[in-house]
């Protein structure tokens, strides 16, 4: 697959031949610099492959490398953004979001879903919080009632 594209050498500029492994003007060797240039595509796949089957952290290490590779590609951005949801990782989602919109100059959709996103991030940190006030008041509660306990074993022992 790798060699079926035709291409120039990065570096004279020569003509090169599907399959060809090195450069007849300059002997450049090719295989690392062809793994280079089809690095994203070939994380991007394996990270699509992740994400059908539901393994949203591992696709989103893949998209972190691809992105890494091809800075800015919205199609990484975009599986990224759904992967890092799906995975739980709102804040990560965000921020990778934002980084969409910037590329796709505040377009309506990407707009939309970085505002999605934030309304989603936000309820959940509402919840949290709701959720750390109720367990605070329970530990306090317990505590008050295990101070009683105390008292009456104290007060009436066996």
């Amino acid at each position: 697959m790798t060699g079926d594209i035709t291409m120039n050498c990065p570096i004279c500029a020569n003509p090169l031949e599907p399959g060809q492994t090195s450069c007849a003007g300059c002997d450049l060797q090719l295989d690392t610099y062809r793994m280079t240039l089809y690095a994203p595509d070939i994380l991007f796949n394996k990270a699509v492959d992740y994400i059908e089957k539901g393994n949203y952290d591992d696709a989103c290490e893949k998209l972190a490398q691809a992105n890494a590779f091809q800075k800015n590609d919205p199609g990484i951005l975009s599986a990224w953004v759904y992967a890092a949801e799906m995975a739980g990782n709102l804040s990560l989602a965000v921020k990778i979001a934002t980084d969409l919109d910037k590329i796709q100059n505040n377009s309506p959709e990407a707009c939309k879903r970085l505002f999605d996103l934030q309304e989603k991030f936000n309820r959940i940190g509402t919840q949290d919080r709701k959720s750390m006030e109720i367990i605070n008041l329970l530990s306090a509660a317990m505590h008050q009632i295990s101070r009683g306990l105390d008292e009456i074993t104290n007060k009436y022992p066996k």
